[in-house]
């Protein structure tokens, strides 16, 4: 047993972070900056003669904040909406009192340390603390990304159909609730029947299932219908022209970029970001 006096142990501790230290990051319910905030109070404050307590408060009570008297009584609203989560869920890890790194909760609940090197002139508070700020945003913006990708599935699979799907008993695609429930026949799904737009969106959702597969399937189709109109071992390889016209002319139109630009309309290209703006994996 080790005697607790002698121990060398790291003895680590939580600094709570205060409105002081948050300040500069804040923003008010509303999303507008609290420093975009004192700055039009500041105008405020000149042209109505009032204090700029006073007017920031104002401000306040028109950005979310209708019954705070003072600005630091907004504080846990302001950090949940800056960072989606309490100010009890992070805060600076101390270690024998000096600052070691931080700890945030994660969107499912659990905690992660991340310890930070800092050079000697440093301000540790204000480096882990910007660390720990640039940490928090990414979380809130990774939060409901899955639900939203999964939406913008839901919604191109209406569009393009559902013989490649498979759902588990009794499931609709209304009930999904994960990706992971859609079944999906990635040969289906790429070479069902349907319009160009169509086409282009089954390729869509095959590249976000499972790319490199996708990748093989479309250039095991082109190779064959290739295959069915030239004698293959007759292709000069290292002749582009030839190639081209003997092989990947018989790559399919719909399966491309450029596809997306010209085949598709503003719904299927909004749907389109919605999935690379949240897309996390399949």
């Amino acid at each position: 047993m080790t005697d607790a006096s002698t121990s060398t142990e790291p003895k680590f501790s939580l600094r709570v972070l205060t409105y002081t230290d948050l300040e500069p990051y804040l923003k008010l319910p509303s999303g507008l900056a609290l420093s975009q905030a004192k700055r039009q109070a500041k105008e405020l404050k000149k042209a109505q003669g009032m204090s700029q307590t006073e007017a920031l408060r104002f401000i306040c009570w028109g950005n979310g904040l209708p019954s705070i008297r003072d600005i630091s009584q907004g504080f846990e609203d302001m950090v949940q909406a800056t960072f989606g989560c309490p100010s009890a869920s992070f805060g600076l890890v101390l270690n024998e009192g000096e600052i070691d790194g931080y700890v945030f909760t994660l969107n499912d609940g659990t905690q992660r340390q991340c310890r930070m090197g800092f050079t000697a002139t440093e301000d540790k508070v204000k480096a882990a603390t910007e660390s720990l700020v640039s940490m928090l945003l990414d979380l809130k913006k990774s939060k409901g990304a899955d639900a939203r990708f999964l939406q913008a599935l839901k919604d191109i699979i209406r569009f393009v159909g559902t013989d490649f799907l498979a759902l588990p008993n009794g499931m609709t695609l209304d009930d999904v609730t994960s990706k992971h429930e859609l079944g999906i026949n990635l040969r289906q799904l790429l070479f069902g029947d349907g319009s160009g737009g169509q086409r282009t969106m089954r390729y869509v959702i095959a590249s976000c299932y499972n790319t490199r597969a996708t990748q093989q399937y479309v250039a095991e189709q082109m190779i064959l219908a290739a295959g069915e109109e030239h004698d293959l071992s007759q292709v000069a390889w290292d002749n582009e022209d030839d190639v081209y016209h003997s092989v990947t002319r018989h790559a399919n139109q719909y399966f491309s970029f450029g596809a997306m630009c010209w085949n598709l309309d503003e719904t299927n290209k909004r749907l389109i970001k919605q999935l690379l703006d949240n897309y996390q994996g399949w």
